[in-house]
């Protein structure tokens, strides 16, 4: 994602989780909301998950500055 694109400065305000790999999402800004997805397999699906519902409320550059340990759950 472009750093200066206006949804970066949007707020997570969705999650949704209807299957095993993929993570639907809101993300609500001054001129609408927008909705998006995010594939991940597995193990890491179930982490990427909760990272993302304690990060929910704060804006996407938010999340993407903050980090993710996921080392334990990949080879």
């Amino acid at each position: 994602m472009d750093e200066d694109a206006p949804v970066a400065d949007g707020v997570l305000t969705y999650l949704s989780d209807g299957s095993t790999s993929i993570i639907g999402l809101a993300v609500e800004c001054p001129d609408g909301r927008y909705f998006g997805s995010i594939k991940a397999l597995g193990p890491v699906h179930d982490r990427v998950l909760e990272f993302l519902k304690q990060n929910q409320g704060h804006t996407l550059r938010e999340i993407m500055d903050a980090e993710i340990d996921i080392s334990d759950v990949i080879q």
